[in-house]
């Protein structure tokens, strides 16, 4: 399944992911891949489905998910959500049973751990550089970058916690949180207007 497409700065490449749905029929993961327009260089950038996809949260009665897309920097970088090794969601996806609200997945709090970080991937050169690491692992997903590639505001969840909005200087440091949303019940979605 390739999903999720966004132009490089440039206008040369198209990002987009690769998530193996046979094995992974919930889309919690997948790769991320560049190609040109035509449909040549298509180029794996992660190995192992080291993308956080289907980015679900929260706790039963106030759960939430969707898509958690790659984005370019203005510098040509692409920000992802790398999945720390052996991170389990506390979403678990319910494949033997029918979906009908097109989420169709049990808490399992107990089972979940690990987490992602956000990471900064050179698609010339296959470098990445770790922008947020946290201790006890936490969720960071939805990395959208300034337009002035200065700054990249975030979401960040504790595992079965609901999304808060943070904001970073581009190089990971200065991280801050902007807000929990109306009366903490979370906030997902991140943008720069």
């Amino acid at each position: 399944l390739y999903f999720g497409t966004s132009w490089s700065p440039d206008g040369q490449w198209i990002l987009y992911h690769d998530c193996h749905f046979r094995g992974d029929p919930g889309h919690d993961w997948s790769d991320v891949c560049i190609g040109r327009a035509d449909g040549t260089q298509h180029q794996v950038l992660t190995e192992g489905q080291g993308q956080w996809f289907a980015a679900t949260y929260g706790m039963p009665g106030n759960r939430g998910g969707g898509s958690n897309m790659a984005a370019w920097m203005p510098d040509g970088r692409i920000l992802f959500s790398q999945r720390l090794p052996g991170s389990r969601v506390p979403w678990e996806y319910q494949a033997g049973r029918p979906d009908t609200d097109h989420f169709n997945r049990e808490f399992r709090p107990a089972q979940a751990k690990g987490g992602t970080r956000i990471v900064a991937l050179d698609p010339k050169s296959g470098r990445t550089e770790s922008l947020t690491q946290s201790d006890p692992p936490v969720w960071d997903f939805r990395a959208s970058p300034s337009p002035d590639g200065r700054h990249i505001v975030f979401c960040r969840a504790e595992t079965g916690g609901l999304p808060a909005i943070h904001v970073m200087r581009s190089d990971g440091s200065g991280v801050r949180l902007l807000t929990r949303g109306i009366e903490e019940k979370g906030v997902d979605h991140p943008r720069w207007l």
